[in-house]
């Protein structure tokens, strides 16, 4: 009896032991297939970032800056200012714009219903410069940056429009020049480089990092003729554009627009150029509060819901592989293929950071690459942040 049960109890036990052995082989290749998959997945990830980068910014880095002669098609241009509550920047700033070493120009500031010395101030500039046109905009209410904009251009006497923020200065004085010398044949839209002011700190340099990169994609996009935007703070086109695409009518119900939306409806393959070079940038005062920077970050990204299906993918995908990329890659530990995802991570920030560093150099922002892996993390974690908040949190205004 005893042999007997010893017998079966033995038999037992080789049938658990066997059980297990296909329980852990199954479970090891299960494991080794969702390993294989997370590894094909974050491969696919990062070789569709570097696509989209060195698609759009390699040929940029190559491209050489056309030399325009310094009195090619010396137009009279128009540099048109919205301004809301603007004395304190409007006396800071207007001057290096109506010193422009550029023979036929006019600055014409519009002011959009301020109770603060906006006013008193363009009055008192106005003694000296006879270029300078005053449109004081006293309705009984405010249309927005649109409307204010649009009165200004009608205003406008010259062909060449030329945009700039009451906050913002030219770096030399030859920007009109610069930018207006763009225009040669066919061309109609000529995006500008609109920097932010240095200073110390963090969010000075993720700010500064974030309009670099947002520059270098829509020079990159322009580049290869798929221009989809423009700042409004250094942005230059024809008047009879504006006229002939009916302005801002499309989409004057929003509060921003007035520069991508306007740019992405009215670009066509031959007809943008950018002009990248310094003496072309504008310098702007940034935000030094992290609520008025996510306040402006909102504005611009609540016209990102009305851009061109083709735009709003690749953007779109841009993002979403540059997401994956940095904050995907720990997952390399739960796999059996944990070096092979670190190395393609390494590998992909590395031609990232590179390829950022010779770009910059071309808008003159080069030191900015250095932290490019990590202001990029930065910036990501913001994007999710305001992505997240947009749902509860609406920028109805301009000002």
């Amino acid at each position: 009896m005893r042999c007997k049960k010893f017998a079966k109890d033995t038999k037992n036990s080789r049938k658990r032991i066997l059980h297990l052995q296909r329980y852990f082989a199954n479970k090891i290749m299960f494991d080794s297939t969702i390993s294989l998959i997370l590894l094909i997945s974050y491969t696919s990830v990062a070789i569709t970032f570097l696509v989209l980068i060195l698609r759009f910014l390699l040929p940029l880095i190559i491209k050489k800056e056309s030399s325009v002669s310094k009195d090619n098609r010396q137009e009279g241009v128009s540099v048109i200012i919205a301004a809301k509550n603007e004395a304190k920047n409007l006396q800071l700033h207007l001057s290096f714009i109506l010193d422009q070493d550029y023979p036929t120009f006019e600055v014409i500031v519009a002011n959009d219903h301020s109770n603060d010395d906006t006013i008193e101030v363009l009055n008192s500039f106005k003694k000296n410069y006879s270029n300078l046109k005053i449109l004081d905009i006293q309705d009984w209410h405010s249309g927005g940056k649109k409307d204010t904009l649009t009165k200004a251009i009608f205003h406008a006497q010259y062909s060449i429009l030329l945009f700039i923020d009451a906050d913002c200065k030219p770096v030399s004085r030859n920007w009109i020049s610069e930018m207006a010398n763009a225009f040669e044949d066919g061309i109609e839209i000529v995006l500008g480089y609109g920097a932010y002011e240095k200073e110390s700190g963090l969010l000075n340099a993720v700010i500064r990092f974030d309009t670099a990169e947002v520059a270098l994609l829509s020079f990159g996009f322009a580049n290869a003729r798929m221009a989809y935007m423009g700042v409004g703070r250094n942005l230059a086109y024809r008047k009879q554009l504006f006229i002939n695409s009916k302005g801002f009518i499309s989409h004057l119900h929003l509060p921003s627009g007035d520069d991508d939306l306007f740019v992405q409806q009215n670009a066509r393959k031959n007809n943008v150029a950018f002009v990248s070079n310094a003496d072309a940038k504008t310098i702007s005062i940034p935000k030094r509060k992290l609520s008025k920077f996510w306040k402006q970050k909102r504005r611009h990204q609540s016209t990102s819901a009305f851009y061109k299906m083709k735009f709003k993918v690749l953007l779109g995908l841009y993002t979403l592989t540059k997401f994956l990329l940095y904050f995907a890659w720990p997952v390399a530990f739960f796999t059996t293929h944990t070096w092979a995802i670190i190395s393609i991570f390494l590998s992909s920030v590395t031609i990232h950071f590179i390829t950022f560093n010779f770009a910059t150099e071309k808008i003159q922002e080069q030191k900015l690459s250095y932290g490019t892996p990590f202001y990029s993390f930065i910036i990501l974690l913001n994007t999710l942040y305001l992505g997240l908040t947009s749902f509860f949190i609406k920028e109805k205004s301009w000002k």
